[in-house]
């Protein structure tokens, strides 16, 4: 809102900084969505370093070049009993949770009255295994606001094939 009133105040410019306008002068108005989506790509690129750090860390076999082109609202990443290691910065955007308040919690956190106790049972089945699932299941915000979320769980592994963590990627429906 800020920015709209600096914008909108340029109109009103001193008559000597008028005079320093060209003719060929264009203004193009600055649109909200494009500071936003610069924003969130931004957070994009510093989630994708950061699980690009701990696959390095944990040495696994991943390539996250692949979710370079996927689209995701949140990465998570727990260990083989289910607890949050990290989380990134769209996690809070997502849930209301900050990352560093789930760091240590199981994501079922998030799940509720609603969450489908079959997908619940399909989730918890393909970890076990150490198998990846893709579902959308309903999650709930902090504040108690519930969403639909899908969730792609990616086995994390080392060259070896010994799965030591789990990914989640997440995208709001």
């Amino acid at each position: 809102m800020s920015l709209d009133i600096v914008l909108e105040n340029l109109n009103d410019l001193p008559d000597s900084l008028q005079k320093q306008k060209s003719a060929k002068t264009c203004r193009h108005p600055l649109l909200a969505w494009d500071m936003i989506s610069m924003t969130l790509k931004e957070e994009k690129i510093e989630s994708l370093r950061k699980l690009k750090s701990l696959s390095q860390e944990y040495q696994w076999s991943f390539d996250t070049a692949t979710l370079v082109k996927s689209k995701f609202d949140a990465l998570v990443v727990t260990d083989l009993n289910q607890k949050i290691l990290w989380a990134s910065i769209g996690f809070e955007r997502m849930t209301g949770y900050k990352p560093a308040e789930v760091i240590g919690l199981k994501p079922s956190l998030l799940q509720g009255a609603k969450t489908e106790p079959s997908t619940k049972r399909k989730i918890k089945k393909a970890i076990s295994n150490l198998k990846g699932l893709e579902t959308a299941l309903i999650n709930y915000k902090k504040d108690g606001t519930e969403y639909l979320c899908h969730i792609r769980i990616i086995p994390l592994h080392r060259e070896n094939q010994q799965v030591t963590h789990f990914l989640a990627v997440e995208s709001s429906i």
